[in-house]
């Protein structure tokens, strides 16, 4: 029986959903970059919820496994709220600015997207290098930001569809790792 969503595509979906607001978080930083602050503070939750949600929809027929794992992950984004809070801290106490502060969230997301890429759905590793690669644009290449963009998005979203239709289930010994 075939299933109504295949995981590739959903995989896909959730993809091109992190990679655009990205995109907008990058608008925003461009534009107001105070506002960068506040962006990468309400994306932080967003993500970690996106992640564990294709996870857990990826593995829901394992449950016994499943549960475990999900309980990694969800401290996993634990540890990232939980940075973030450390940095809200310092720009509290004036040791950071907004936006340095901003940048800095964006940098502890990219590190969580791509480390849940390795340990739980390797989508997730295009993408935090895309947020990683994001960071280099705004701090080098700020008034060439869109030029640059635009194509790092596109080849991010052609290699999460080549990934998300050619990514193999993981044999039963590897899965109980």
């Amino acid at each position: 029986m075939e299933e109504k969503h295949p995981a590739w595509k959903l995989r896909f979906i959730v993809g091109v959903i992190m990679l655009s607001l990205a995109f907008l978080g990058m608008i925003v930083t461009d534009l107001k970059s105070e506002g960068a602050w506040l962006y990468w503070r309400v994306m932080t939750p967003f993500y970690a919820l996106l992640c564990i949600g294709l996870s857990v929809y990826l593995r829901h027929r394992e449950l016994t496994k499943t549960v475990w794992t999900i309980w990694h992950e969800i401290f996993h984004w634990i540890g990232l709220l939980l940075s973030v809070l450390l940095v809200h801290i310092l720009v509290q106490i004036g040791l950071s600015s907004r936006y340095q502060a901003g940048i800095e969230v964006l940098l502890l997301l990219a590190l969580s997207t791509f480390l849940a890429g390795v340990y739980t759905e390797p989508t997730f590793i295009a993408i935090g290098i895309a947020l990683g690669l994001f960071i280099i644009v705004i701090a080098l290449l700020n008034q060439y930001l869109y030029l640059i963009l635009v194509p790092v998005i596109l080849l991010v979203m052609i290699s999460l569809y080549w990934m998300s239709r050619h990514n193999k289930p993981k044999k039963e010994e590897d899965r109980a790792r």
